[in-house]
This record gives structure tokens, sequence and C-alpha cells, in this order.
């Protein structure tokens, strides 16, 4: 009797569809993507660049060619249903827009378009129940998704061409080309850079004095205003911001009359805040959070989540540890919600579980076709699998495992003491405020091991303070930090540019071309990349490289 073939990208995938479905099934790997537009310039009336534009009658041809790397996985699959007749194929390929088009390249290269023994299968989690019940539901090919994919490539290969001519010629170097959503991100880092060095750092100065209680405790405290005498005046109440001690002398000054002053505790305020936990893991906040937390690039971060999502091998079975990692939502099903809860109020109480919580989309352009990014199963604990897991794959697995685990938790409370003092003298009466934080109950905060809060001074409503020392501290005005990986990603997805699977890549390609370098985890833009941007704007910058051109786009 002949089998079911399934085909999916990688072997480890293959492996793990293999031990779930059993003997009835044959699964093969395709190695990813199997085709590309062709490769021929522009211009060559044998192929337009794999594809030929009609605008008058709305018409676009492509031309697809199986890459080089998978020619002999392509044979080997056609050899296998030419020889094996399998009584149905199976295309289990990611369940995206990319991994449609996987499943379509497949089946067109392969002649199965038409043939009615043909299905699609799709689950977002490789565990049992989710792959049964996904092949005990087979589809179609989505084409909307497929066509969705064809016009991307299409633009890509369209920007890439019209921006590449004037990039040459600008910089005289060959190679040169900016993507559809590359040329935007860069104009970002571009644009911040210019303001970078258009600042005028401006002098200013900030006062902290050390007071002595009765038992000589240090308490540290800032100065915050001048409430009699205009002239010092370094808050202002109408625009409730700072207005800096602009240089020494007039710091010098005020040194000399806190010196002569008394202080007293004028008031001692207490309020209780909470604090939420953030919402499970979509693709962009993990590469943000894995490269401020874990400093790992956001190439890596993928290239880890999809080795947890696919499997790792232990002896001859394969642990799959996350749902699928390229995702724009922050949505959990119910019964996982459930299964978090049940281990929430198992290992830390009923008092730590806050019931179920539903986090809205914060995406310009979300879709919210999947789960966000979680455990597979939350009894899987990263302690539990560490052995298996090599240093980074277990640290990458534990901060998805956290944050999914603290967004079903309760709020921490904490309590904000804010001490204000007066420092006074014949003539002048100073301010000076210092906070602290210390915990009510810690909720969600449990699981990180690294907070640390304040302790309160031993001190009552109208102490008397002594004078120990007084700080004054120079400084200049800044300018907006440098992006980095993480908050440039974080600025694409909130201007509605790329989409998860892109982010990476963006990054990627930007470095590539030499037109941003890291140093220090910001991102600097090179001469490089200033020449492309000003060989670009010009002619481009209405359209290609504009951040609402190419959101609209998306």
């Amino acid at each position: 009797m002949s089998k079911n073939l399934v085909i999916v990208e990688s072997p480890v995938k293959a492996k793990a569809l293999q031990n779930y479905l059993g003997k009835e099934y044959s699964v093969m790997a395709s190695y990813g993507h199997v085709r590309d537009l062709t490769k021929k310039k522009w211009g060559d009336k044998k192929s337009n660049n794999g594809y030929e534009i009609d605008l008058d009658q709305s018409k676009v041809d492509l031309t697809w060619a199986v890459e080089s790397k998978s020619k002999k996985n392509i044979s080997e699959i056609s050899k296998y249903i030419k020889n094996e007749k399998p009584k149905a194929i199976f295309l289990a390929s990611d369940p995206d827009r990319e991994g449609e088009a996987i499943s379509w390249h497949l089946a067109d290269e392969l002649k199965l378009l038409d043939k009615k023994n043909v299905n699609r299968v799709v689950f977002h989690e490789i565990t049992k129940n989710a792959i049964l019940e996904s092949f005990d539901n087979p589809k179609k090919i989505d084409m909307d998704l497929v066509d969705g994919y064809k016009a991307r490539r299409v633009m890509d290969r369209i920007v890439g061409f019209e921006t590449s001519a004037p990039l040459s010629s600008a910089i005289r170097v060959g190679g040169r080309a900016t993507g559809r959503v590359q040329g935007p991100s860069l104009l970002i880092v571009n644009n911040r850079e210019d303001e970078i060095q258009a600042h005028n750092a401006l002098e200013f100065w900030n006062i902290k004095v050390d007071l002595l209680n009765k038992n000589d405790d240090l308490i540290n405290v800032q100065l915050k205003g001048n409430q009699s005498n205009k002239n010092h005046f370094i808050f202002d109440p109408k625009k409730s911001k700072m207005i800096p001690i602009p240089d020494e002398q007039s710091a010098n000054k005020i040194e000399e009359l806190l010196s002569k002053s008394e202080f007293k505790v004028e008031s001692i305020k207490k309020n209780e805040f909470k604090s939420k936990p953030r919402a499970p893991f979509t693709t962009s906040t993990l590469q943000q959070a894995a490269s401020s937390e874990l400093r790992m690039a956001p190439r890596r971060t993928m290239d880890i989540a999809q080795e947890l999502f696919r499997g790792i091998e232990s002896g001859n079975n394969v642990i799959n540890l996350i749902t699928y990692m390229r995702t724009d939502s922050t949505f959990i099903s119910s019964e996982i919600l459930n299964s978090i809860g049940k281990y929430v109020v198992k290992n830390h109480g009923e008092n730590y579980y806050s019931g179920s919580r539903v986090y809205s989309k914060v995406s310009k352009n979300s879709q919210e076709a999947h789960e966000a990014i979680r455990p597979t199963d939350i009894d899987n604990s990263p302690e539990k699998i560490k052995n298996q897991l090599n240093d980074q794959q277990y640290k990458l697995y534990k901060l998805i495992w956290d944050r999914t685990l603290a967004s079903q938790m309760k709020d921490s409370i904490s309590e904000k003491t804010v001490l204000t003092v007066q420092a006074k003298d014949k003539n002048n009466e100073y301010i000076l405020e210092s906070e602290y934080i210390q915990p009510v109950f810690d909720g969600f905060k449990i699981l990180d091991e690294k907070t640390n809060f304040d302790k309160v001074p031993n001190i009552s409503l109208g102490d008397t303070l002594s004078l120990d020392k007084v700080h004054k501290l120079k400084n200049f005005t800044r300018p907006k930090s440098r992006y980095t990986e993480a908050s440039l990603i974080k600025e694409l997805e909130s201007s509605g540019i790329g989409r998860p699977s892109t982010y990476a890549s963006i990054m990627d390609r930007i470095q590539y071309h030499k037109a941003v370098i890291i140093l220090r985890r910001s991102l600097y833009r090179t001469n490089v990349g200033k020449a492309m941007i000003n060989a670009l704007l010009p002619i481009f910058g209405d359209h290609f490289i504009s951040l609402e051109f190419t959101s609209n786009m998306e």
C-alpha cells in the first residue's frame, strides 16, 4: 500500500512530523525556498529580471527558476512521487505568506497544482494535537497569500533595480542597492544622524545635596526649585519642566546660599502604584528584548527561535518548544491560557494569578494571523529542559517562557515615597526632593531576579536635617540617542514598515552594503550611507524611500 507524502522545509521538522504521523506517512524536506525570480539584467529581451510588466494591460508575467542549492532536493522529491505514487501529498511549510509561497513553488515545480490529492496543512506549533488536527482538516493553497508574496517580490526587484543605477553613479562602486524597505530604514538612521550632527550642546548644572538626620543617616536629595528668588528659579510650573542652572557661577551662588540654609522635612507623601506585565512576544518585541537583554542580533534571534520552533533533537525524539516565531499577534488560545493559569497557581499560589489577560494589537499594520510566540507546553520550564539546550537556546527560551508566564500573572504593587525638604535662609527658600520605591506585592515580578528597591530613610515630618555636602554636577544637553537594532525595529513597526519576517533581513542588508555600522550596539551612518541617501532623495524621496509611501504599500 502506498504511503502519504508530506513535504516540509527542514529535516528536523520532518523528523518531528514523522514521529507524530507514523508509518502511513513518508516525510521529506525541501530545505526552505526552492525557487526565485530569474536574475537577468533589466533590458535583456530574453528575460527582464524575472518579470515583464505591461502597464497598459495591467499584466505582470513572472519567470521562476529553481535555485541551485534546491535542485537535488526537488529531484529526489520528484523521483519519489513518480516511483511511489503516494495516495495523498501534504504540503506542510510554515504558516505564513512565505510558507504558502514555498508550498505553491513546490506544487508548481512538481506539476501538482491541478492534482486532487494534493493538500495544504497548516499548524502553528509542532505538537501532536496540532499536527493531527491540521491533517484532519486539510485545505488548498491560499492563492491570495501567494499573490501577495509575488507582488512583494516584484516590488522588491523594481525598487532594487530602479535605485541601483543612481547609487552606482554616486558611489562608483558596483553592487550597491537598496531594497523596498531597506531604503526607508536607512533614511530613518540618516535623519537621526543629521539631528545628532546639528545638535548644539548647551551647558547646564544639577545640584544634589547630602543631608544627615539625627542618627547621622545619609539622605540624598536633589534641588528642584527656588520659591522666593525668580533669578534662581529652576522649575517652571507653567511648562512643568526643569529650567537648568546655566553656568558654574550660578551653581556656586546656589551652593553658597544652601550652605547658610536650615533644612527641614516639609512633606512625606506616599502612594501606591501598579505595574502591569507586558504582552506575550511578537516577532518584533522578541527581537527587541533579545537585543536589549541578551545582546543578541535580530538575525541570530530568529535563527535560534526557528530551532526552538522546529525542534531540538534529543536522542530519537524531537522536542518542539515554541509556537511559530513570525507573528504580529499577542493572542494566546483559551486552552493554553488555562494551562498557564494552573501552572501559576500550582507554583506561586492563587494570589499571583490574575485570570486570563487578553492583549490588543499594537503595530500599525498588524494582521494577527497567528498566536503570540509562546512555549508549546508551559510545564517545560527553562530549568527542566536546560540540559538539552545550548546556552543561547536556553537564554532565548527562558526569555519567551518568562514573558508568557508573566503576562498572565497579577500586577506588581509598589509604594512610592516622595520626600520634600525645605532649605531656608533669610532671603531664599529652596525645595529639594528625593523618591523611594518599595515593594508591596511583587506579582509577576517574582520572576525577575534583578529587582532592586530603595530603603526609605528614618525621618518624620518636621525633622531638622543638617548639611553634609553639596554636589555640583556639570552637564551638557545631549541629542537623541542613535538607534540600536532593537529601537530601529520598534520605529519601523510603529511606522508600519516591514513585516515580522523582514526585520532581521533589513538589519542585515543595511549593514551588508556598508551603509550602517554597529559600534557599541549603536547604529552609525557611514559615508557610504550618507552618499546613498543623497543620491536617492532627489529622485525617490516622494515614493520608494518615503516612509509614508512604504507604509501605505504594506
